[in-house]
């Protein structure tokens, strides 16, 4: 999971670099159909096949909710390698209608996703009721980005949505692993461990030992 975050941080910087140089359509968030689009994607996709393992071991309305998660999951892998609602909003030609309404619609799923953590309790909760409140800033910044035409205000909104967008999915991801019964630590020193491991190449579960702070001299 550090790997994804560091990469999710990768893809950011590459994306706000590209902006003033290079200005390439692989690594421009903005865009359909490229690195981060694909990134997102696969993590949305993780996510459905974690909640469906979830949904095996589970029973009830927990079952349910989680095999609702997991086709929430899918379609929004879908809608990012298709580019569904960009799509219909130009055919339509109700993009800013559609930006309006984002919000709204964030906030119906963002109820759901509080329903599956209110029927799951514990670590994987607390990682669903994150990725809701995540996915209501990531729509909010759309809509409002959609006031705009161009400029930097508008650049940086849209950046701010797309980030948040795959964070959502990485705390979606996070939650099924939970959920399906996966160990994970998210202390601080544990997950720069996590991150400098995978820096080092250093294989799969691997430790690595970060020394503790130092206590102050009394």
């Amino acid at each position: 999971m550090a790997a994804s975050l560091l990469g999710l941080g990768i893809l950011t910087v590459l994306h706000l670099v590209n902006h003033v140089t290079i200005n390439s359509r692989l690594v421009d968030a903005d865009l359909e159909n490229n690195l981060p689009t694909w990134y997102s994607s696969f993590h949305f996709s993780a996510a459905a096949v974690t909640a469906l393992v979830v949904v095996g071991r589970s029973v009830g309305a927990r079952r349910l909710c989680w095999l609702g998660l997991a086709a929430l999951c899918l379609a929004f892998s879908v809608d990012e390698t298709a580019s569904l609602h960009e799509v219909a909003g130009r055919e339509l030609g109700a993009e800013t209608t559609l930006s309006l309404t984002q919000p709204i619609a964030a906030a119906g799923v963002a109820g759901f996703l509080l329903l599956v953590a209110w029927s799951t309790r514990g670590r994987p909760a607390r990682s669903l009721v994150a990725a809701a409140a995540v996915l209501i800033v990531s729509q909010s910044c759309a809509s409002v980005a959609g006031l705009f035409t161009s400029g930097w205000t508008m650049f940086l909104l849209e950046a701010v949505e797309d980030t948040t967008e795959t964070l959502t999915a990485i705390l979606l991801l996070i939650a099924g692993l939970l959920a399906a019964g996966a160990s994970m630590q998210w202390r601080p020193h544990a997950i720069l461990g996590e991150v400098i491991a995978w820096c080092q190449g250093a294989p799969c579960g691997a430790s690595v030992s970060v020394p503790p702070a130092e206590e102050p001299v009394r």
